[in-house]
């Protein structure tokens, strides 16, 4: 009740590769060539609205020092509060968590521990680089839900502090995505052939799309669970990382997909 009354007011690591380990084959001298070291790919599943998010499901996948580190945490102050889940977009995919949970392929933990962990991962491993698809859209969610469930670190300002560190990049993957592998002919005859457009006729440019396209796989569904959305986002990362010269472009971004529609003349 409390957390509600808040909102109505204003694991060791897994260093297990990935299963499409072909895909995320590490080549360090490209990551030096591109000025990226250590990276960490987050990915947060929500409550609530797009301007107020509220983590229930936050995930991540990090290269640190060439090996595939993943984590995901269940937060449970709100998947366990029945009234905030049913805000959830993807409500739905409930019973998937209970099963995760139950396999222990997941851990149920409060925020205010898993923001601390994800921090002193971040500050361990000498984190680089952080990136997200929608890089804006998570780090919102991130504050927000530190703004509701821990007041304390969000009032010093503790993970605002970290993430603008002079060490540290912020990498909108969706940009780096539309610039480099969407904005393209090929990737327009792609969703053209498969249908791959908004109802107003705009080419769609998320993440299960740039998956779909870079592995060939129109077919392809994104589960809308914060590891494995991290896990696909990685690939697309290592996928332009393998370009001959990617355009890339540090910081929060924003109307990404406009870059790859075509001007009507």
């Amino acid at each position: 009740m409390e957390i509600m009354e808040k909102v109505l007011n204003g694991r060791k690591k897994d260093l297990t590769f990935l299963p499409f380990s072909s895909i995320l084959y590490v080549d360090r001298e490209r990551e030096r060539n591109h000025t990226m070291k250590n990276i960490l790919i987050l990915d947060t599943e929500t409550a609530l609205n797009i301007q107020q998010p509220l983590i229930y499901d936050l995930g991540f996948v990090a290269l640190v020092n060439g090996e595939v580190v993943k984590e995901n945490y269940l937060i449970k102050e709100v998947f366990d509060t029945y009234a905030l889940m049913q805000s959830a977009y993807y409500v739905k995919k409930r019973p998937k968590y209970y099963k995760l949970r139950n396999d222990g392929h997941i851990k149920p933990i409060s925020f205010q521990k898993a923001i601390r962990q994800l921090m002193k991962f971040i500050k361990k491993n000498k984190i680089e680089v952080i990136s997200a698809y929608n890089v804006s859209f998570d780090i919102r969610a991130i504050e927000n839900t530190l703004r509701i469930l821990d007041t304390e670190l969000y009032e010093k300002g503790t993970f605002q502090k970290l993430v603008k560190q002079k060490n540290k990049k912020i990498l909108c993957l969706w940009n780096l995505a539309c610039d480099n592998i969407l904005n393209t002919d090929e990737f327009r005859e792609f969703a053209d052939t498969h249908n791959m457009k908004t109802p107003k006729g705009n080419y769609q440019t998320n993440a299960e799309v740039a998956y779909a396209f870079i592995t060939n796989q129109p077919e392809f569904k994104e589960e809308h669970l914060a590891l494995s959305d991290s896990e696909i986002e990685l690939a697309i990362l290592l996928k332009i990382l393998e370009l001959e010269n990617p355009k890339i472009e540090f910081g929060k971004k924003a109307s990404c997909w406009r870059k790859v529609q075509v001007k009507k003349t």
